[in-house]
């Protein structure tokens, strides 16, 4: 994989992408963390972190948990749906602390959880993803991943880290639940993605 060229993203996939990255972080507030669902990548790690430790909040956790990763990009892919994936990665975790603390969420049966969560997860992480952005975390884990394991997809490496990460998560828990909720709401949520993704495309 070569590392392209860097340039300034274009403005309008941005305009897009910020609106619908804080809708993404309403509805992980509202459906994952009130509800103590398991989450993939380094969002769920900064939920694990957060759970044992109490602090930061999980959105400055996700931010410099993402720091070494998004050096790493740098040096190895460049190009600009780095800066793009940036952009997202700041703008959710900022909102992710702010609407946390700003908005009462109250629990629902977990199962409405991890399904609603699942769909607008899918459906808002897929939008982003046809605009040329990613929000870091597993996504750059597994294109980074991918220079040294070439013969596997990304789709399955990313699979591997978020799996991984729930498992994680269940176990520091010791809550089982979680993780079964946490891996409904990943194939959910993989569905919706693809279907945002390749829906439109075979539609157009």
């Amino acid at each position: 994989m070569k590392k392209e060229k860097f340039h300034l993203p274009p403005l309008r996939p941005l305009l897009i992408i910020l609106p619908v990255t804080m809708l993404n972080s309403l509805f992980f507030n509202w459906f994952y963390v009130t509800n103590h669902i398991a989450y993939g990548g380094v969002t769920g790690i900064a939920q694990v972190v957060n759970r044992l430790v109490g602090f930061p909040p999980i959105g400055v956790l996700i931010m410099c948990l993402n720091i070494p990763l998004f050096l790493l990009g740098w040096r190895f892919l460049g190009g600009s749906m780095l800066v793009i994936s940036l952009c997202t990665m700041v703008t959710s975790s900022v909102s992710i602390d702010v609407l946390g603390a700003l908005i009462p969420f109250e629990a629902v049966d977990p199962l409405l959880a991890c399904i609603y969560g699942g769909l607008t997860n899918g459906a808002t992480m897929g939008i982003i993803l046809r605009q040329g952005g990613s929000f870091g975390g597993s996504d750059l884990g597994a294109r980074l991943l991918k220079l040294r394991f070439q013969w596997l997809p990304v789709g399955k490496l990313m699979l591997a880290l978020d799996l991984t990460v729930i498992s994680v998560s269940a176990l520091t828990a010791r809550d089982l639940d979680q993780a079964l909720y946490g891996l409904v709401a990943l194939y959910i949520s993989t569905l919706a993605m693809d279907n945002v993704i390749y829906g439109m495309d075979r539609s157009e």
